[in-house]
């Protein structure tokens, strides 16, 4: 089955970015395409479902490029950054993946030198069952939640953890 991929990318200030991904031609690796899907950071669940969608339905009208053309799509540049590493700093990220059955939501862990890992924690790996039109709005509902970011009757809320010191 052919799997879609996209990746959220969040920050408290700067928002959401929503990167459609596909496998480039020439080399089994997962690259970026345009367009990319760009949300305020208080944005609500409908609006981040909207985006997620959008960006999904964006790849059945994408060719895949070559590794070489995918290179010049650094989306991280077109949002005022000079380098990955230093978009990543700013960003949390969670992958989604859709094989058609099932949505499928991990965690991404940054590493010190910048690009993204994924995590095997079981707590930051979601599994939805693709039902109905509703799986949009349930994926967009667990990033704000991987995000700390609770909506509950249209209110937006921010939850934080704040970790002692050990003595």
């Amino acid at each position: 089955m052919n799997i879609k991929r996209c990746c959220v990318y969040y920050s408290n200030k700067l928002g959401y970015c929503i990167v459609p991904e596909i496998k480039a031609k020439d080399v089994p690796a997962w690259v970026s395409i345009k367009p990319i899907e760009k949300i305020d950071s208080n944005a609500d669940i409908q609006e981040l479902s909207s985006a997620i969608q959008k960006a999904f339905d964006s790849i059945d009208f994408a060719e895949n490029p070559t590794l070489k053309d995918a290179r010049n799509n650094q989306f991280w540049v077109e949002l005022g950054f000079k380098g990955f590493g230093a978009f990543s700093k700013k960003y949390s990220a969670v992958d989604i993946e859709f094989d058609g059955n099932v949505v499928k939501l991990v965690k991404l862990i940054r590493e010190n030198q910048g690009s993204y890992t994924r995590s095997k924690l079981n707590s930051d790996i979601i599994e939805i069952e693709n039902e109905s039109d509703g799986s949009f709005f349930e994926t967009a509902s667990k990033v704000m939640k991987f995000n700390n970011i609770f909506e509950e009757k249209g209110t937006l809320e921010k939850h934080f953890t704040t970790l002692g010191r050990k003595k």
